[in-house]
């Protein structure tokens, strides 16, 4: 018996070039930097809050990562370990 798999498709460079043919013809040469400005800035709100999200599940809030840290020398503690 086969299983059955999923094949994912890959544009080829045909592909690639008639779908810019096509969004050039629908919004135009003008509107094309601003369509693809909008994407990438909802991309990378997307991976803040995926970042965001992961980080709040593995339970790494800013809460947790200052205790974790160390604190700072102060100038006393300086003072201290030289006398």
């Amino acid at each position: 018996m086969m299983i059955p798999t999923i094949a994912f498709f890959t544009p080829s460079v045909q592909d690639l070039l008639l779908i810019a043919i096509v969004a050039l013809l629908l919004f135009g040469p003008k509107r094309i930097p601003e369509i693809a400005r909008a994407c990438g800035k909802a991309v990378k709100e997307f991976h803040k809050a995926k970042d965001e999200i992961t980080d709040e599940l593995h339970g790494k809030t800013d809460e947790n990562q200052k205790k974790d840290e160390k604190p700072a020398a102060t100038d006393q503690d300086a003072d201290k370990s030289k006398k």
